[in-house]
């Protein structure tokens, strides 16, 4: 019984009607639906679920998990009947954010920058050639032209020889 009860607040907990809820309440202007920044994990052969708030502002995901313990306990109160639900563990505020690395995202970018280098160097070496600027394409021209003329006369010299 106990394992359908805690699905069912696993259900309830992830429900887009509690995030609209907790959205109101903590008036949030991006989204209307909480849920999207909530995953819910019920704990292995226990009825204790753990909820984790994942944001960008560590302010904004404190007031988060705590008033979705709240509102929680709220609904299954309207919902069950029930008031045998109690919050274990307060939410913490983190100290940093969790998810950033700024070693592994400066090698990342550092990486990509020297890769990006080394493919416009590449490309420039090997079209060196292939790519001349117009000046170039006349002068290159007119030494042909010459040439040719210089040729041209020198047949015409042996000709008349």
């Amino acid at each position: 019984m106990y394992n359908n009860l805690v699905n069912s607040y696993k259900e309830l907990l992830a429900s887009k009607k509690l995030g609209r809820i907790v959205a109101s309440n903590l008036k949030l202007k991006k989204s209307n639906d909480a849920s999207n920044y909530v995953s819910i994990n019920a704990i292995e052969n226990t009825q204790i679920i753990k909820v984790i708030v994942r944001t960008t502002d560590k302010n904004l995901s404190k007031r988060l998990a705590d008033n979705y313990a709240l509102v929680f306990i709220e609904e299954n109160k309207d919902m069950y009947g029930l008031s045998n639900i109690e919050v274990i563990d307060n939410a913490n505020k983190p100290k940093y954010p969790c998810n950033i690395s700024f070693i592994k995202d400066n090698i990342k970018y550092f990486s990509v920058s020297v890769l990006l280098i080394l493919f416009i160097y590449f490309l420039r070496f090997y079209f060196k050639d292939n790519l001349k600027i117009e000046k170039e394409v006349k002068r290159e021209k007119e030494k042909l032209s010459k040439k040719k003329k210089n040729i041209q006369k020198k047949i015409y010299r042996n000709k008349k020889s």
